[in-house]
This record gives structure tokens, C-alpha cells and sequence, in this order.
């Protein structure tokens, strides 16, 4: 047993500065602080005396953490080297620019895929929407027409969708709440993915075509609330530089394959979620937007 009488001397008020509590502090877990070098590393020796309940040993005589600048570069060059051994989140959550990590974590799927390393992920809270702007009363906004809405739904292929943008990282969610979430509805199901039956919808709600192509574009002839040869399109902001941009891009691939013509309108990520009334979202000035509420 230690001794009580270990940091008797110092005042309670003192006891997060002092070097002996701070950066030695007391414990009986399976290792022990051998050296602490500020700003570059964290050295932990195994604890001779710990045993765990089923009476193993630490797996390990020695632990290093190494303390990187922000962001996957660095990290990931040190795995490669031999330097490290495992790299910790917080090294892709502080990366910095949207741009940045999303160059980062590509090249990171990149190196999996040659071998070179091993990602290990498991599911998040988030779910990533594409949110719609339909007010009641509305008639010249083409999505306020169920009809549409319903084949915009059927034409994206969402698992598709996730593994071009997210390279196996997301799962394909069933309802707006994360499948772990205790309200999420376990048989909850999305319409399945039918692009010829989204295009005979969209046919049956006025948006038309003459050509042979599934991919043409669709105008209006008869659709509810739209001019006589108005274009089917909508406009779809996101952040930029970031993976959801990547995820609008293949959305609006997808949708094209329908004739739905889709416009992108990508926004700094720290203005997306800007409050009223000037934000782009939350001013009401939007027609869709893809983002993972409520992270810009």
C-alpha cells in the first residue's frame, strides 16, 4: 500500500501544479509514468505489481505516445517509417481545413488498400442527410411535389453513395437517427432503388421527356406550379472541401441518371450553419442542403 503521507506537504489548491501530482500522479493501474518530455513524448513502464481480475500481466513492458503536430500527414508518415505504431483520432479531428482532411483521410484509405496499414472504425452518432426546403403552400419549387421527392429517393443508390464517397467508413442508415440510437426504429426501411420507377413517377408528375436516354433532362409539361419547359433541377449546398462534397458530387451523378439536374452550391463550412437570418441553411434560403445536422 502507498503511504498516506505521499503528498501531505503540498496545499489541495496546489496539487494540479505540482509537478509531483500533476505529472507523476498516484494510480494502480496497469502502468506507471517512466519519463514525460513536454511536447514530444509520454513514456509508461508496466506496473510490476498490477494484475488484472482474470490475473493477467500489462500486454506490454512499455508504452510510448508521441505527441504529433495536427493533422494525418505526419502521423501517417511515421506509421510507414515504423516510427509509430497507432495513430489516435484526435490526430484526424484536428487536422484544421475540411480540404485538408479530406485529402488526408483518402490517402490514408489509399495506403489500406495497398497494405500498408490497417484502419479500424466503428459506427458513428451521425447520420448524413440530404434535407429538403418544401414549405406548405409552395408550388414553384419541383420538390414540394411528393411525386418528385419520392423519385429522387428511389433514383439514389445510397449504399453506392457511401462507398464512393465514404470508402466502406458509413454504414447506409434507415431512418434520420443513428442505428444505435435508442428511438431509431429497427424495421425502419428507405424505398429502395428503382430508376426506371422513379423515372415513370417523375414522367406521371409532368416532368417529361422525348428522348430515348433515362439520362436525358426533364422539363415541365403539366407539372404542378412550373412553366411549360421549365428544367427539372434543384440547387444543393454544402460545405466545401469536405467529404460531403464529394457525397453531393455523386449524388448529382446519380440524380442525372433520372433526368434530375442538380446544382451545386458548396459554402464555407463555418458559414453553412450561420443563425437567422443570414445563414444559408437557417435563413431559409435553401432548396436542399447535405450535411450531418448538427455538425457543420
Amino acid at each position: 500500500p502507498l503511504p498516506r503521507h505521499l503528498l501531505a506537504a503540498f496545499p489541495a489548491a496546489d496539487l494540479p501544479t505540482t509537478d509531483q501530482a500533476a505529472r507523476t500522479p498516484l494510480g494502480w493501474g496497469a502502468y506507471a509514468i517512466e519519463k514525460w518530455t513536454p511536447g514530444r513524448e509520454l513514456v509508461l513502464e508496466r506496473n510490476a505489481y498490477f494484475v488484472s481480475a482474470e490475473g493477467a500481466a500489462p500486454a506490454f513492458d512499455r508504452l510510448v505516445y508521441r505527441f504529433l503536430q495536427p493533422g494525418l500527414r505526419q502521423g501517417m508518415q511515421q506509421l510507414l517509417t515504423g516510427e509509430c505504431d497507432v495513430l489516435d483520432e484526435s490526430l484526424a479531428l484536428s487536422t484544421g481545413s475540411g480540404e485538408d482532411y479530406n485529402e488526408s483521410l483518402l490517402a490514408m484509405l489509399d495506403l489500406q488498400e495497398q497494405g500498408l496499414l490497417q484502419v479500424v472504425s466503428t459506427p458513428g452518432v451521425l447520420v448524413e442527410q440530404l434535407t429538403f426546403n418544401v414549405r406548405a403552400g409552395q408550388r414553384d419549387n419541383p420538390l414540394a411535389q411528393p411525386g418528385v421527392r419520392m423519385a429522387v429517393a428511389m433514383c439514389l443508390d445510397r449504399g453506392a453513395l457511401a462507398q464512393a464517397t465514404w470508402r466502406g467508413l458509413a454504414g447506409v442508415a434507415t431512418t434520420y437517427l443513428p442505428p444505435a440510437h435508442p428511438l431509431a426504429d429497427p424495421d425502419g426501411a428507405m424505398p429502395v432503388t428503382d430508376r426506371e420507377a422513379a423515372r415513370q413517377l417523375l414522367q406521371q408528375a409532368g416532368w417529361v421527356t422525348d428522348s430515348e436516354s433515362p439520362s436525358a433532362p426533364r422539363i415541365a409539361a403539366g407539372a404542378a406550379g412550373a412553366l411549360a419547359g421549365a428544367p427539372l433541377e434543384f440547387t444543393l449546398s454544402v460545405a466545401s472541401g469536405g467529404l460531403e462534397e464529394l457525397a453531393a458530387s455523386e449524388i448529382q451523378r446519380q440524380l442525372s441518371e433520372c433526368g434530375i439536374r442538380v446544382v451545386l452550391d458548396t459554402v464555407p463550412v463555418e458559414s453553412l450553419g450561420a443563425p437567422f437570418p443570414e445563414g444559408p441553411v437557417f435563413g431559409a434560403g435553401f432548396e436542399s442542403v447535405l450535411w450531418a445536422w448538427p455538425t457543420w
